[in-house]
């Protein structure tokens, strides 16, 4: 059978060769030049529409296989924390953009779905990555006051409440140390209710300890001289003359040292 191609913009057919071959006599012959305008317009779009397809295609892909960095929490080895997830952040909000814009885009309607699919995916991931570095920051904000020091021994009920979300957060980190990727982690069922619970315990903590603060500066006014990290440090390390040293001068004027002499029997 003889074959035929749609014309444009005239809605009727150019018959092919019996070959199957549409020679440029026959477009010349059908005054195609006429409708140049619209044969630019429709290779434009195709063009267009191949480069959004590929762009959607390679975000999908980099954000899937994406690592997360993780490093042992100072001398603790029984905790991983994020590390290095700046750049990441970064990369986050510039693949959102690309993706909105591709969205903005009048060729994009072949892959409308795709592409909203993949916004969504990458809103998520900023979602739970905002949440999820906000809890780590609390946690190691705290982590030092509440585990083994002086306050911890004055605040032993809120300290017990700790390390209990302590120990939810050191094994929600070795899950997500496990899965890696940061899609597999932002899409963890477990890791997703687990973050706004560990959230209220760490802002519990952080009110009670703050709550403390205030009580010892009611007791003695001149520490409201000093900054919140450098009474916890006072507070904390009382019992380490060396690590309290620092702290003399900005609670005492004209005092830059004091020797610490053992009382005598």
């Amino acid at each position: 059978a003889e074959g035929t191609a749609d014309s444009v913009g005239a809605g009727e057919a150019v018959p092919l060769a019996r070959d199957g071959v549409l020679r440029v006599g026959e477009l010349v012959a059908r005054n195609l030049s006429l409708h140049a305008a619209d044969i630019e317009d429709i290779a434009d779009t195709a063009d267009k529409q191949a480069v959004i397809g590929a762009r959607v295609t390679e975000l999908r892909q980099r954000w899937w296989q994406r690592g997360l960095d993780f490093e042992p929490w100072r001398e603790r080895s029984d905790v991983v924390v994020v590390v290095r997830y700046t750049a990441l952040l970064e990369e986050l909000e510039e693949a959102q953009l690309q993706a909105q814009t591709l969205l903005s885009m009048r060729q994009v309607e072949p892959y409308r779905d795709a592409t909203m699919g993949l916004l969504r995916h990458l809103s998520d991931i900023s979602d739970t990555m905002t949440l999820w570095l906000r809890v780590q920051d609390l946690w190691s904000s705290l982590e030092s006051v509440f585990m083994g020091t002086d306050i911890s021994r004055q605040l032993p009920a809120d300290s017990r409440r700790f390390a209990r979300a302590d120990r939810e957060w050191a094994a929600l980190m070795a899950k997500a140390e496990e899965l890696h990727t940061v899609s597999a982690c932002t899409g963890n069922d477990s890791l997703r209710s687990t973050l706004p619970r560990l959230l209220d315990a760490f802002e519990m903590a952080r009110h009670r300890l703050e709550g403390f603060l205030e009580l010892k500066r009611g007791q003695l006014p001149r520490l409201f001289l000093v900054s919140d990290q450098a009474l916890l440090t006072l507070l904390s390390k009382g019992s380490d003359p060396m690590a309290v040293q620092p702290l003399y001068s900005k609670l005492f004027e004209a005092v830059t040292r004091v020797v610490h002499a053992r009382p005598t029997p």
